[in-house]
């Protein structure tokens, strides 16, 4: 005969407490639920040191979450959020592997502090009057747990009257990896998406019921899959698959089966994460590039033969356009456009062709948009301050309002056609940390961490210090920290603008870096212990990576002022600036004997490459570095640290003169692409790498949707 359950009312020992959250860490219900565990440990230890009153979701957003001291939960719904689906994943654990377990933890609905209860085996009686009495304690408590772990909470955020149903808001997926590129099905209960489900790089495609279901997978290629949309009729998917050499729009039967290959499109793709195709009534738009040396541009696309027909046509020199999204009726396109790197602003173009109306001035990045299913309004994602959250603006243009209870990390909004249904990725920053390893090998050590994004690492000329980017105040700003990590201290304070690529002067005192306040990028210099900023640049482009010269008069940045990336130097105390490279270059840093400039070239080219200070022949150096990893490589000593990215990734020494290679250490995971993430002590002893140790995003529904 089954045994029951009941539910203890004595006192729990702290001790046995802590050991059933480690039992709850180990279960297969919370791998890779990092944030999940840290924050059933932080109420947990709250609760334990008697402070159990003084858990708020305010607190809660600080100390778990790294929320910046403006955080607003009214207008943020982090905590919320994460405790709704910490609750689904206690009440999963007891459901299956914790189903004996003698302790319960549970976060009951409508509150943060947890409850704790011993929960003992007992062998129901004989009589059949008895059992009847124990099933029903058995069906009490299992309501129980249910109602103070497993249901989603509901929120109201709506100003609407009474008689309207309240939106609600909760978790449609909850699975390792990242699901990114939600789309709706034309009947809006079905969500396509993409999915790494093995958490690696490789995406494929997924549709999943929003009632209920597990997700069915549709694509299996050894590419990527991205940018899922539905066909008008719901029978078909189209999608982009991208690998090293080749990139396609693909179709696939909604039910799955034989895939088509609809039109080739070029492998060159943009750096950042985008929505790169959407079908709408009679064409699929598709970003595609028409030539290395041109920007991104929106294409139509015809069914069923595919022929290509371009619609927009960004400005030279511009990053192009992206993330395009019909109207409901199909007569327009939304789409982004990125007048520099990281700066965005929204624009609606005719799809029977017409000049594109600016929507947004903001030049703030922008990660994904769609339109209310009337075609009124324009929802979409945007840092316009600081984290990303949702934004929603009238199609005839104005000022941008939020949409309240969505939070903050909402990326790649979709609207149901219906209207009623949002859903959005939660895509928390990722958690990417600065490693050290030995220039003569040895395993590495985590030695600047937090839970937001830590990267650009440089090392100070007497090894003393460290200057880093990273958005742990709730921007990107600089940081700079001891040698080993110690004492972390926030140079910058630009409040929301991009900041990266800190360099030391010579003389160890300044740092130059790059920023977007005035929209586009430019050279900036500060005191290392902070003070007033000087600007170096100003011209309406994009310059950016700098680096000083080996003694300290000039500074190398790359700009793309001439139409494409070139290296430039201009007076570290500032003045006219002049081109060093003609044939292209990005990320610049002189030898160490002042004679040479060594450079990559940025994301569509491969290699290091070197020419003298003054100008001349521009010579390869070595092509082994990867397209996009420019900045993962640093000159040492004696030669070149550089990161072959093959499977697992090689951390190679490449020596000067005579061009011999030896093999450092092999990375436990791949390099970040675009983005600084290699550094060298000055006599070589140690080796600073940036790496993404956590990368997970969740997909969210929001019901009654206005």
């Amino acid at each position: 005969m089954p045994q029951g359950t009941m539910i203890g009312r004595d006192p729990v020992e702290p001790s046995a407490v802590r050991g059933q959250v480690e039992r709850i860490a180990a279960s297969s219900q919370f791998a890779g639920a990092d944030r999940l565990l840290r924050f059933l440990r932080y109420v947990v230890e709250e609760e334990l040191a008697g402070r159990g009153p003084s858990i708020k979701e305010y607190r809660i957003g600080l100390d778990v979450f790294a929320r910046p001291e403006t955080y607003d939960p009214r207008l943020d719904a982090t905590v919320r959020v994460e405790a709704s689906k910490l609750r689904l994943r206690l009440a999963r654990y007891y459901q299956a592997e914790g189903g004996n377990d003698p302790l319960v933890i549970s976060v009951p609905k409508g509150a943060y502090v947890p409850q704790f209860g011993r929960r003992e085996v007992i062998k129901p009686p004989v009589e059949p009057p008895q059992r009847v009495w124990t099933h029903r304690r058995f069906a009490a408590l299992a309501l129980a747990l249910l109602a103070g772990a497993c249901l989603l909470p509901v929120y109201v955020y709506s100003r609407a009257p009474s008689s309207s149903p309240a939106p609600r808001i909760l978790p449609l997926t909850t699975y390792p990896g990242s699901e990114l590129h939600p789309s709706f099905a034309p009947d809006g209960k079905q969500v396509a998406f993409a999915w790494n489900s093995d958490g690696g790089d490789r995406y494929s495609i997924f549709i999943k019921l929003v009632e209920t279901g597990a997700p069915l997978r549709l694509t299996h290629s050894a590419g990527t899959d991205l940018s899922p949309s539905w066909s008008p009729d719901g029978a078909a998917l189209a999608f982009l698959r991208t690998s090293k050499e080749d990139a396609g729009v693909y179709l696939v039967p909604a039910l799955g089966g034989s895939e088509r290959r609809l039109a080739d499109l070029s492998p060159s793709r943009p750096d950042a994460p985008s929505r790169q195709l959407d079908w709408g009534r009679k064409f699929l738009a598709v970003v595609n590039r028409p030539s290395p040396e041109e920007p991104f541009a929106v294409y139509l696309l015809s069914q069923p033969g595919g022929e290509k027909k371009r619609l927009t046509f960004p400005p030279p020199g511009s990053s192009g356009d992206t993330d395009p999204a019909f109207s409901p009726g199909g007569q327009y396109l939304a789409f982004r456009r990125s007048s520099h790197t990281f700066v965005d602003d929204l624009y609606v173009v005719a799809t029977a062709d017409g000049e594109p109306r600016r929507l947004t001035f903001d030049q703030r990045r922008i990660s994904g948009l769609a339109w209310t299913a009337d075609g009124s309004q324009i929802v979409f994602s945007s840092n316009r301050q600081g984290s990303f959250s949702l934004w929603r603006i009238p199609i005839g243009g104005g000022s941008p309002a939020p949409v309240i209870g969505t939070g903050q990390d909402a990326v790649f909004p979709a609207i149901s056609s219906r209207g009623s249904r949002l859903v959005y990725t939660y895509a928390p920053t990722d958690d990417a940390n600065i490693w050290r390893l030995s220039g003569s090998g040895g395993p590495p050590v985590k030695l600047i961490a937090s839970t937001r994004a830590d990267s650009s690492p440089q090392i100070s000329p007497r090894g003393d210090r460290i200057a880093f980017a990273s958005n742990r105040s709730g921007n990107h700003e600089i940081w700079v920290s001891g040698a080993d990590g110690s004492n972390p201290v926030q140079v910058t304070s630009f409040g929301g603008p991009l900041t990266g690529t800190p360099r030391w002067s010579p003389d160890g005192r300044s740092l130059a870096f790059d920023s977007r306040p005035h929209g586009h990028a430019d050279i900036y210099t500060i005191n290392a212990e902070g003070g007033p900023i000087k600007r170096l640049t100003s011209e309406p482009c994009a310059d950016v990576v700098p680096s000083w010269s080996r003694d300290g008069s000039v500074i190398y940045f790359a700009s793309d002022r001439s139409g494409v990336f070139q290296v430039w130097k201009i007076p570290a105390h500032g003045g006219t600036a002049t081109p060093v490279t003609r044939l292209g270059g990005f990320s610049p840093f002189e030898s160490p004997d002042g004679r040479f400039v060594y450079y990559a070239k940025g994301s569509a080219s491969a290699g290091v490459w070197r020419v003298p200070v003054d100008g001349g022949e521009e010579v390869l150096v070595t092509g082994s570095l990867k397209p996009g990893l420019w900045g993962y490589w640093a000159l040492g000593g004696a030669g070149l640290y550089y990161v072959d990215s093959v499977s697992p990734p090689v951390l190679k020494f490449l020596r000067f003169p005579n061009g011999s290679e030896s093999r450092i250490a092999t990375l436990p995971k791949p390099p970040i692409s675009g983005v600084p993430g290699l550094a060298v002590s000055p006599d070589g002893f140690w080796i600073l790498y940036a790496q993404i140790d956590q990368r997970n995003s969740d997909l969210m529904l929001v019901e009654n949707f206005r």
